[in-house]
């Protein structure tokens, strides 16, 4: 029994409960209708005004499974009046996907230690409790607690059936687990949710034959931000996530890693023609131009590609030098694709060298300030000054500016 009606019921025995329900008797033959109800006893006006008035749906059904008694929170909560659901089995009432849990707890040779069983299932509802949100018009999300009645031979005479509305737990769960996977802006997969499917897709991968990844990195999103504002940039994200979506393929993963980047998991691409057609189709469709608030905006992308195995067999490898490709496409002027290559990395790890080391210089003093003049060149006279910075290494001297 559900801790709410537990804790609004005085001590009594579930039996005693049960006799209290008008045409439900467990000593009477199975199958069989009692015409009789006990006399009445101290307390029971008590008890039947209790059940009656609990939050929760209660029922008793015979073993046949048919509605016997049902308290007003069943017509509050499913919309029927009781006359409509009395005599009339279960299962007219548990959603389609839900109806072997539905049996299982109802099965009169049930397998297990105790009587009393727990479950969450959805209950169907009449329209006119609809809720706000579509799906809340035919299903309410319940946790029942079903506890089977026996005659005083042990014979199964019923079920005691309390139901607890939990659809709007339910629902703040699946947001949650929706939040935890998804970008809130795009509603696309996030950067954990790729990852663990681009990890499934290795683990199924054979030796040759695995899935490709492609970073894209929109060009010059930051104009468009510093133009027309973060809201209109992040209309922008929101027409470039579904210009995207329309050219995947079947079994295809868009995410949204962050800021303007983007990541594409294609698992039946595995050769570098199959990979320059699906990038080449993802480029394309972002190429026409975008209108926003009569704005028109030309939108591009540089594409990084990482075909397996040659950019790695770990998740972690993968994304790492699609992300590398990415940068040497954008690099060449954008709008175009690039597919990594294992001398990009030399080249970028010569790159992070040579940023730290000019960090360091800026801390350390190194780097000085030459003055080169401007000459007019119809009268030789001097017009002005350039000021150029120049990196006074320690062992290399003075550093060229190339």
């Amino acid at each position: 029994m559900h801790e709410h009606l537990r804790d609004q019921l005085p001590a009594v025995s579930l039996a005693a409960l049960v006799q209290l329900l008008p045409g439900m008797d467990p000593e009477a033959d199975a199958g069989e209708d009692s015409e009789t109800t006990p006399p009445a006893r101290p307390g029971d006006a008590l008890h039947r005004l209790l059940i009656d008035n609990a939050p929760d749906l209660v029922c008793v059904m015979d073993r046949g499974g048919r509605f016997r008694f049902l308290n007003e929170a069943a017509r509050r909560l499913l919309g029927y009046e009781t006359d409509a659901l009395l005599g009339r089995p279960y299962a007219e009432f548990v959603d389609a996907e839900d109806l072997e849990i539905a049996r299982n707890l109802f099965d009169e040779d049930r397998k297990g230690p105790g009587d009393a069983r727990r479950a969450e299932l959805r209950l169907r509802r009449h329209p006119k409790v609809a809720g706000p949100r579509p799906q809340q018009s035919t299903a309410m999300w319940a946790d029942l607690t079903v506890t089977r009645l026996r005659t005083a031979g042990g014979a199964f005479a019923g079920a005691f059936v309390v139901a607890r509305d939990i659809s709007a737990d339910k629902e703040n769960r699946q947001a949650a687990d929706f939040q935890a996977y998804h970008d809130i802006l795009t509603h696309l997969p996030n950067r954990a949710l790729l990852e663990d499917r681009l990890e499934v897709a290795l683990e199924q991968a054979g030796r040759k034959r695995g899935p490709t990844l492609v970073f894209l990195d929109l060009d010059r999103f930051k104009v468009v931000n510093d133009r027309f504002g973060h809201a209109m940039g992040d209309r922008l994200l929101q027409a470039v996530a579904k210009r995207l979506q329309e050219n995947l393929q079947r079994g295809d993963t868009l995410s949204r890693f962050g800021g303007d980047e983007f990541a594409v998991l294609l698992p039946n691409v595995h050769t570098r023609r199959q990979a320059t057609a699906a990038t080449g189709r993802l480029l394309e469709g972002l190429r026409a131009p975008l209108v926003l608030d009569g704005n028109e905006l030309d939108i591009a992308a540089s594409a990084g590609i990482a075909l397996y195995p040659q950019a790695g067999n770990t998740a972690r490898a993968m994304i790492q030098n699609a992300d590398m490709a990415m940068y040497h496409a954008k690099g060449t002027g954008g709008d175009g694709f690039e597919f990594f290559e294992g001398g990009m990395n030399l080249k970028f790890s010569s790159r992070l060298a040579a940023e730290r080391d000019l960090r360091g210089a800026l801390a350390a003093g190194e780097i000085e300030v030459y003055y080169q003049p401007r000459v007019d060149l119809d009268t030789g006279a001097i017009s002005g000054v350039e000021a150029l910075a120049r990196w006074r290494h320690p062992e290399r001297g003075l550093v060229d500016a190339n």
